[in-house]
């Protein structure tokens, strides 16, 4: 095997402000505020543009279909499932037209259309005369079958002063079908500039609805028409033939490219081959590429969140100041020593948010996976004190009570129990708790859920649905160490298109987007709510 030295990849590829609308002000005195540093700065990092996901070609949640438990994007939930076959372009087809993804890479667009209409033409007439044109098409695996073909295509893209050059990068694979009839008809040894000419052609045609990729589709839909292969009616022919002449940003071709796609990818999806995940020469092809080539991973995610700049020693005194009115308002409305299920839940769901913040606010925590976790915990004693106050039930305030009770009873049992209890437990602590209203011996552990509805419902029932939508669903990825959530912090992606974007570690997870003012907004609104329980003097 040679040992050219491959190019790796190609280049770079709450408002919560002192002086600026706080989002509650009430008798608590003042929401806490993030002040915000530079102005200048955080218009400058700040400046982005959420993407407008209405003009995209992605459904929208609200055509999403439920079936079971499943949410159903449309192409799912029209097409029956069971006969649905899919393809892979990166997987079963681009190592297979290579050659051509080379030349779409090297060549002017208007020459290489000319060129491979005279391909097609050329090695139908060929195949015809063989008489196996229905057997044959332009795939590296096919052309390796075929006497003559590989020297008629060659001729014929050897006739540009850049075809030489376009072609060259085939002969670094040693697996390459055919490998020893390309060496005779390009007549030349790869350079060190061809890795890097592999990889510009590549990565233009990873994306299956690029330019280049959308062209090499349309060649081989002018293939198999010239092939017999494929008939089509006359306004598809006349759109395959003016192709010819549009350039990419005519307005036509937004109509006519996405049919050359659909129809190419019909006949992959209908070939009696597509069983096959990939072709030996596939196959062949990634794992040299693997082989021959270093990844690149991308730390790129998130740099276009906004910077969130912020006087930390003014942030730190204003939650002092909201822990100690907290603390100030339960002293001046507390009316009993005695249990009051509904006074302790409102001062306790709250001061324990606030704890919850300033863990948030402790180094990086804001931008790691802790933050999220954290986040999460905030959002849910947001919606549950939301759902109680709402209720407005004597009854659902001490079933909170005595359902986290039984929690403590239960853990304590367990604690008993166990071989080698865990280090985290405090054995005193669980005990107090579980024997704090009566007796342990007479408290019931409910292992079901204390108002017997999921958080959702209880977040619509209170009105704070958004909240739930917005910091419920994605941080939960994270409690409970889902893929999605992994893949996010300890995965990254390689941007040599050589690799296939496939994904490589992070020895440390990436700076992530920042939960700080998230964060800050639910306290806020859960204070708002101690307001409406128990308005101060």
């Amino acid at each position: 095997m040679r040992c050219m030295r491959w190019v790796g990849s190609t280049g770079g590829i709450c408002n919560f402000n002192l002086g600026i609308t706080a989002v509650y002000e009430g008798p608590l005195k003042r929401a806490l505020n993030l002040t915000r540093g530079s102005e200048a700065m955080n218009k400058k990092r700040g400046k982005t543009k959420r993407r407008n996901r209405s003009k995209s070609n992605n459904s929208a949640l609200s055509q999403h279909k439920m079936i079971g438990k499943k949410l159903l994007p449309p192409m799912l939930h029209m097409l029956p499932q069971e006969k649905m076959k899919f393809s892979s372009w990166v997987n079963n087809r681009l190592p297979e037209v290579l050659w051509a993804a080379l030349a779409a890479n090297a060549l002017p667009r208007e020459d290489l259309l000319h060129m491979f209409l005279q391909i097609a033409e050329q090695l139908c007439k060929s195949a015809h005369a063989q008489g196996d044109a229905k057997e044959f098409d332009l795939t590296h695996s096919a052309l390796e079958l075929f006497p003559g073909s590989i020297e008629h295509l060659s001729a014929i893209l050897l006739e540009h002063p850049a075809g030489l050059s376009a072609l060259r990068p085939l002969l670094l694979f040693e697996g390459i079908p055919a490998r020893d009839r390309w060496v005779s008809a390009l007549n030349v040894e790869p350079t060190e500039t061809d890795g890097a000419a592999l990889v510009a052609a590549v990565g233009g045609c990873l994306d299956h609805q690029s330019q280049q990729s959308t062209d090499i589709r349309w060649l081989t839909l002018m293939f198999k028409i010239g092939a017999g292969k494929a008939q089509f009616p006359a306004d598809m022919i006349k759109n395959l033939l003016r192709y010819l002449d549009l350039t990419p940003e005519a307005e036509e071709m937004r109509y006519i490219r996405p049919s050359i796609r659909a129809a190419e990818m019909a006949f992959r999806v209908m070939s009696p081959n597509e069983e096959e995940i990939e072709s030996p020469w596939c196959n062949s092809f990634w794992m040299e590429c693997l082989e021959r080539s270093q990844c690149a991973p991308y730390e790129g995610v998130g740099d276009d969140s906004p910077v969130l700049l912020f006087d930390e020693e003014k942030l730190q005194k204003s939650w002092f100041e909201k822990q100690y009115e907290l603390v100030e308002r339960f002293s001046q409305v507390q009316a009993t020593t005695g249990v009051d299920a509904r006074f302790d839940a409102v001062f306790g769901i709250a001061l324990f948010a606030g704890n919850l913040l300033l863990e948030v606010m402790h180094g990086r925590n804001r931008i790691g996976i802790s933050g999220r976790l954290l986040l999460r915990s905030l959002a849910e004693c947001r919606i549950t004190l939301s759902y109680l106050i709402a209720r407005n039930d004597d009854v659902l305030w001490a079933r909170f009570r005595q359902f986290g009770i039984g929690q403590a009873k239960l853990a304590l049992l367990k604690f008993d129990d166990a071989v080698v209890p865990p280090k985290f437990l405090s054995e005193k602590a669980l005990a107090i708790i579980a024997n704090e209203d009566a007796s342990e011996e007479f408290v019931a552990v409910d292992l079901g859920h204390w108002c017997d509805l999921d958080l959702r419902k209880m977040a619509e029932y209170a009105d704070v649905k958004y909240e739930y939508d917005a910091y419920y669903g994605w941080s939960s990825a994270f409690v409970h160490g889902s893929w999605s959530a992994i893949r996010d912090a300890s995965l990254a992606t390689c941007i040599n298109p050589l690799h296939r974007l496939h994904r490589v570690p992070r020895g440390i997870q990436r700076p992530m987007e920042d939960v700080l003012e998230d964060a800050v907004g639910l306290f806020n609104r859960i204070c708002a709510d101690v307001d409406k329980v128990y308005a101060g003097a």
